[in-house]
């Protein structure tokens, strides 16, 4: 299991990604919960394990 943060895009959602390709199931979170959603389908969309977007806040 990993838990990432700020994954909407860049780095973030790049390492969520190489997270799931190596077998871990990946908890997706950033401020922007819409944009994580699109990150979990694209995990789950290449056969991997991704079930979680939640809004992380900046405090």
């Amino acid at each position: 299991m990993a838990v990432t943060t700020g994954d909407a895009t860049g780095v973030g959602d790049e390492i969520a990604i190489e997270l799931a390709k190596r077998g871990a199931s990946v908890a997706v979170t950033d401020i922007r919960p819409d944009r994580s959603k699109d990150v979990i389908s694209r995990i789950q969309n290449n056969g991997y394990c991704s079930g979680l977007s939640s809004r992380c806040s900046r405090s």
